[in-house]
Formats: structure tokens, C-alpha cells, sequence
């Protein structure tokens, strides 16, 4: 008996499959390149001339007390930048050409003298770079011993 219905749950079961819905699934796959959007900014260069503003050079010199440097947290580049600005706005130039520091301890007020000799340019001629500015940029790059400059980015037109 237990055959029987072995054998006749087997029956209905081979006749159910038949009948069930059966699901086909597609797989489809495609390859094609695939291209990662790159954003680039373009810059034209600014040329400008700096014009020497006197043939000879200026000598300044520029106390900081012990609080002055503090302020400019005691680094030496802090308190170069911060002569070079004093002596630009004196001189009325936007560069100081060859500039050079002698920082010395000030043992009076506690602080410390910067002098800064050199010579005041200014700004003048500013245009967007043209073809022959672009060939001069480059034989610069060639040239130069500078490995900022030789690594930088090349410019193209």
C-alpha cells in the first residue's frame, strides 16, 4: 500500500510539472569602454612687465617688539613677509626685486630689527599671454635648473 502511494504522489507530481509555469531568464552582458569624465581648467597666462622703479636699491629697517612676533607666531617667513609688506607700502611698489633680511635680536624691547634691502618694482603691461609669450615660456622651461619649473605643467596653447 505505501508503494501505491509513493507511487501515485510521484505520478501527480510529474504531471503537475508539466503543467506549472515555467520561467526562463535571459542573461544578457555587453562590454563597451567606459569613459571616466575628466574636468580640466584651461588658464591663458597673464603676462605682465615689472618696471624697476629707482636704479638704486632701498635699505629699510623695521623693529618688532616681543609681542609683534608673537602675533606672527615666531616664524621667520611670517616676519619676512611682514617687513616685505612694510617696505612695499612705504616704497608704493606691488615687488621687491632682490630682496634681502637681516633679522637681529633686539635686546631692548625683546623683539627682534629686520632690515630689508632691495629694489621697489611695479606691475605694469598686463595682457593675456600671446603666441610669442607662450614660445618664451617654454624655452624658459628648457632651460631652467629649477625642478619646480621643469616638473610644473607645460603649457600649450
Amino acid at each position: 500500500m505505501k508503494k501505491l502511494f509513493v507511487l501515485l504522489f510521484f505520478s501527480l507530481a510529474l504531471c503537475a510539472q508539466g503543467f506549472a509555469q515555467k520561467t526562463i531568464q535571459e542573461f544578457r552582458d555587453a562590454q563597451a569602454r567606459v569613459g571616466d569624465g575628466v574636468a580640466e581648467i584651461h588658464v591663458k597666462p597673464t603676462i605682465v612687465e615689472v618696471e624697476l622703479s629707482s636704479t638704486s636699491s632701498f635699505t629699510d629697517s623695521w623693529p618688532l617688539t616681543a609681542e609683534d612676533v608673537s602675533g606672527l607666531s615666531g616664524n621667520v617667513s611670517n616676519i619676512r613677509a611682514w617687513a616685505s609688506y612694510l617696505s612695499s607700502q612705504k616704497h608704493e611698489c606691488d615687488i621687491i626685486m632682490n630682496p634681502t633680511y637681516l633679522i637681529q635680536s633686539n635686546t631692548q624691547t625683546g623683539g627682534v630689527t629686520v632690515t630689508v634691502t632691495g629694489f621697489p618694482g611695479v606691475f605694469k603691461n598686463w595682457h593675456t599671454a600671446t603666441n610669442e609669450d607662450f614660445e618664451w615660456l617654454k624655452s624658459e622651461r628648457q632651460w631652467s635648473k629649477n625642478e619646480k619649473e621643469v616638473t610644473a605643467p607645460v603649457l600649450t596653447k
